[in-house]
């Protein structure tokens, strides 16, 4: 009898402890995915002077079109980690500007990690923090610097795969140089909605 008690109580323990994980991984399953991004990105205010140290003045962007694609790995549950390439251009503000052409272009290459929030509903929270380059073309040069990046978003599950995603990334630019002029404090926030895909 006393043996009979222990197996059941050990059986119970076995589903107690085991069974939560086993559910939890089929559940939350780890893997690559593939991303993409659609929306508006907007270049701060930035300052603007000579190499000589001479503030010369702020320069003002009006908000442009950005995109980007990503490549991940998503650990299961709460962890992820992607590596993604993105481009904006924006004109200035009050500028006119010839049709195709953007007064500034920012492509950025940036490697990120996510923490996921899952809740009970389709929907998932996550926070997420960035590091990377960004290339700065501007009329007459080009220069790149150090990037990092702020990320909020949610992400809602469509299918087991498929994820609807919305974000906000706050991204800061170390100083750049173009021939005798250097820009101080450039950023760029933006605002994207996109698809996740499981592979």
């Amino acid at each position: 009898m006393i043996k009979k008690s222990i197996a059941c109580l050990g059986l119970g323990a076995g589903i107690v402890f085991f069974t939560p994980s086993s559910l939890l991984a089929e559940e939350y399953p780890s893997g690559m995915y593939l991303s993409t991004g659609w929306g508006i990105g907007k270049i701060g205010d930035i300052n603007f002077g000579t190499n000589a140290g001479t503030f010369i003045g702020v320069l003002r962007h009006s908000p442009g079109l950005e995109y980007e694609f990503g490549l991940g790995y998503d650990f299961g549950k709460r962890y992820r980690m992607d590596l993604t390439y993105g481009q904006t251009g924006q004109n200035y503000e009050n500028s006119t500007t010839p049709a195709g052409y953007v007064d500034t272009l920012l492509s950025t290459l940036a490697l990120n990690a996510y923490v996921d929030f899952p809740t009970e509903s389709n929907l998932t929270p996550f926070i997420g923090l960035g590091i990377g380059s960004t290339r700065v073309d501007v009329s007459g040069g080009w220069d790149s610097a150090g990037s990092a990046s702020l990320v909020l978003g949610g992400a809602y599950a469509l299918t087991k795969r498929l994820d609807l995603e919305a974000k906000a990334t706050f991204r800061g630019l170390s100083d750049l140089d173009f021939a005798w002029v250097t820009v101080t404090g450039a950023k760029n926030t933006s605002g994207l909605i996109g698809l996740r895909y499981k592979l």
